[in-house]
Order: C-alpha cells, then structure tokens, then sequence
C-alpha cells in the first residue's frame, strides 16, 4: 500500500472493539472518498471510516496497544499517539490525495 501523508510523523489513534486492538492512521487516506487507514495485527491494513471507528470502539490503553505499536514501528511508521482527528488537518490530507 502506498503511503500519502502530509508529514513525517504518522499520527495514529488506538483503539479497541471485540475483534481487538487496532491503529487509525486519520491522516493517512485510503481511498478517494476520504475513507482513512487501519491497521491490526491480523489482516493488516485496510480502510476504514474514522466515525463508525471511533463510534464501535472504546480508546486502548498503553498496555493494550504495546504490541501492535512495537510492530507499526518495526515496519517503518514514525508514530506520534493522538486521542483525536483534527478536521483540518484531515481535510488537507485528503486535498492532497484528490489533487485539490
């Protein structure tokens, strides 16, 4: 999957639902309709929509998501945890990714 962001440091929100932990990259755009990219241990990345994301899961602890951050890692994202997506920067990925 190529990777389009608008910075060096990949943003990364985690979460957890009853399939387990998982990584929402809200800056890094999957798809032409500003669906964003997830990320877990089994299956890897995908797309998906930040607010049903957000809306079907609960926020993962440190402890929880150690794991899956130690493996985002050592494939190559610079991570910088976050807790939310802030719509601007969000909309000037996309901009970016729909060649606006």
């Amino acid at each position: 999957m190529k990777k389009t962001t608008i910075d060096t440091v990949d943003t990364v929100i985690f979460r957890k639902n009853s399939y387990g932990i998982f990584a929402i990259f809200p800056y890094i755009i999957a798809d032409m309709c500003g669906s964003v990219t997830i990320y877990q241990h089994v299956g890897q990345h995908s797309a998906g929509t930040y607010d049903h994301c957000i809306a079907s899961s609960k926020a993962a602890t440190a402890k929880e998501y150690g794991g899956l951050k130690n493996e985002l890692e050592s494939i190559g994202y610079n991570l910088k945890i976050g807790e939310k997506r802030h719509w601007n920067t969000y909309v000037k990925a996309l901009r970016i990714v729909q060649n606006y």
